[in-house]
């Protein structure tokens, strides 16, 4: 606790002693109780007639705040502390520069460098799946050219070789023996053609075969008739031909026309 010294000033004895006393009554009816709050007046007579009053202050109670001789006025808020700027960043030297620039660059290399091999190799699988695309699109249209071929020379066949067959079934008909000079030299002609024609057919693929003495093959032969065996003729054996086959390439373009031998009688 902080002592206060009381306050001494000097006032006129005659005026204010009057004064303070009728004072001090007052408060006294007022407050019953002396001392809960009011400053007690020490009246000292001075040796010049003028009568110096002491004023003390009341004593504190306990817990509470100290009283001053006069009251503080309210303390102001402090203001806001401002706010501090940040320190600039320490200066770089030239070297420090240069290499945040090479490292910076070195970083920037790196990624483009990744990127073109990215694109190298984006580039090389495109290339590769096109040549694997372009492949498979030669195999299948060269597959297709080769059915389509196929198609065209079965049908064209078709035409031809009854024409084929008729002209060897008349050559094979006529009497050469007995056939006159020009006649002769007619079949000759004839003949030629029929051999001109044939050697046409092969070129293309088309070749006959002969089924007559073959044991009987049902995916090249047709069966229109059965016969006993007889002679050397073995059960299941072609013994007559009606009308010839003929192959394109490892296709049966038509089969023989045969009679096959049965059980022997």
């Amino acid at each position: 606790m902080t002592d206060v010294k009381p306050a001494t000033f000097k006032i006129d004895a005659d005026a204010v002693f009057k004064e303070a006393l009728e004072s001090q009554a007052k408060r006294e009816q007022a407050a019953p109780e002396p001392g809960a709050g009011e400053v007690p007046l020490e009246v000292a007579p001075a040796a010049t007639g003028e009568i110096i009053v002491a004023v003390e202050p009341p004593a504190a109670e306990a817990g509470a705040p100290e009283l001053a001789a006069a009251a503080p006025e309210p303390a102001a808020e402090p203001a806001p502390a401002a706010p501090v700027a940040p320190a600039p960043p320490p200066k770089k030297s030239p070297q420090d520069l240069i290499i945040e620039a090479l490292i910076k660059g070195k970083q920037e290399a790196t990624e483009a460098l990744k990127q073109t091999q990215k694109e190298a190799k984006d580039l090389l699988d495109a290339r590769v799946r096109l040549q694997a695309e372009f492949e498979n699109y030669k195999k299948r249209v060269g597959k297709e050219k080769q059915e389509a071929q196929l198609q065209v020379t079965k049908n064209l066949m078709r035409e031809i070789l009854p024409v084929m067959d008729n002209l060897e079934r008349a050559l094979s008909h006529v009497n050469r023996e007995e056939s006159s000079a020009d006649m002769k030299n007619l079949l000759v002609g004839i003949d030629m053609v029929a051999k001109q024609l044939v050697d046409a057919v092969k070129k293309i693929g088309v070749t006959g075969f002969t089924a007559k003495g073959q044991p009987f093959d049902p995916g090249r032969h047709e069966a229109v008739s059965q016969v006993p065996a007889e002679g050397e003729a073995s059960p299941g054996t072609v013994v007559e031909e009606h009308q010839r086959g003929y192959m394109l390439g490892e296709v049966l373009l038509r089969p023989a026309l045969v009679v096959v031998a049965g059980p022997k009688a």
